[in-house]
């Protein structure tokens, strides 16, 4: 079921609640993850508008 959505620029985050991390150890871990696609998105955007 999905329990929210964040639009951010064109793109568009879903939150659903039947894949809930249990532990701490895989909470960090999904962050990591996100945190490193959104800053490769970004990154990618700045090369885009320097070159």
């Amino acid at each position: 079921m999905k329990v929210a959505e964040y639009k951010i620029g064109n793109g568009t985050v879903e939150i659903y609640d039947d894949n809930i991390a249990k532990t701490a150890e895989e909470r960090e871990k999904i962050l990591d993850r996100v945190g490193k696609i959104y800053s490769a998105y970004f990154s990618d955007k700045e090369k885009e508008q320097t070159a």
